[in-house]
């Protein structure tokens, strides 16, 4: 084992909380693969590379990136290409920029040493989420990006498609329904897995066109009927498989400064999103008590 692990993280907001994140994960057997989406204006570089000092970061080629898009995937894939290409870590973590360790680079570093080979890949157990793929999402990119009329018209005429293909009954699924699988989005994967992932990418970027939430599903799919499926860590906890926590009572799905002693207590390793008015403050007393 070489004992590096590659940090891939997809940022477009918060860059305060970003700042912490970076310093946080600036640690001797980490390099730190960030891609800020393209249609952020202003992004502070080079404040973001003052951060860092001990481990490698490295900013990928910015593209555009859709909330439920295939711009999503795709980000994902060129993240993954960037650090399979740079070196043989292994463990590659996929965090979003409002994501943070709840516990210290020592302590995630030794967790994964115990669990070495094992697959960080949460799958959740119900069915019923063919729907994001089993029609065309046409213009589906302006879902949350519409803001000028022609956004918004683009929007609106892919909503009647959808309609429509559902009245006539078009299904693109060439499987049964039970073949394809989804769960979180973030995980950590060993090395062979992620060159695994991109060996298959153009099998991931051909299916996930015109879809809805498919880094929910492609990825998750193609791994489960791999072989690595055997060395997934719990098929049958989403969460503990993938050792984050995600909370879904707040509105807005963000942990806030009393959520402090769960999160702590919780033994899981990373913990998303911290994006409210005090999530600095949240985030400093965390790393103050963990």
């Amino acid at each position: 084992m070489t004992g590096k692990h590659a940090y891939l993280i997809m940022a477009h907001h918060r860059f305060d909380v970003l700042k912490m994140l970076l310093t946080d994960l600036d640690y001797k057997d980490n390099d730190i693969y960030l891609h800020i989406d393209k249609k952020t204006k202003n992004a502070p570089i080079e404040d973001l590379k003052k951060c860092v000092n001990v481990s490698r970061l490295v900013f990928i080629d910015r593209i555009p990136v859709y909330w439920g898009h295939s711009s999503q995937t795709q980000c994902v894939l060129n993240l993954l290409k960037a650090a399979t290409d740079s070196f043989k870590y292994d463990y590659y973590h996929l965090l979003v920029g409002v994501e943070f360790p709840l516990m210290t680079q020592d302590k995630i570093h030794q967790f994964f040493k115990e669990n070495n080979g094992k697959e960080f890949i949460g799958y959740v157990k119900s069915q019923g989420y063919e729907n994001r793929i089993q029609y065309y999402y046409f213009w589906w990119k302006y879902y949350r990006g519409g803001n000028s009329l022609y956004k918004k018209t683009l929007f609106y005429i892919g909503r009647q498609l959808l309609k429509l293909q559902k009245v006539i009954g078009v299904n693109r699924l060439t499987h049964e329904n039970n073949y394809y699988k989804k769960g979180y989005a973030n995980w950590s994967i060993t090395d062979a897995l992620a060159r695994y992932i991109v060996k298959n990418e153009t099998k991931i970027r051909h299916a996930c066109r015109f879809t809805f939430l498919a880094d929910e599903v492609f990825f998750h799919t193609l791994v489960y009927h791999s072989p690595f499926k055997n060395n997934i860590y719990d098929l049958d906890d989403e969460y503990h498989s993938v050792m984050r926590l995600t909370t879904w009572t707040d509105p807005r799905n963000q942990f806030h400064y009393e959520d402090i002693p769960m999160l702590l207590k919780s033994g899981r390793l990373f913990a998303r999103k911290f994006d409210d008015e005090t999530a600095t403050e949240t985030i400093a007393k965390i790393i103050e008590l963990r």
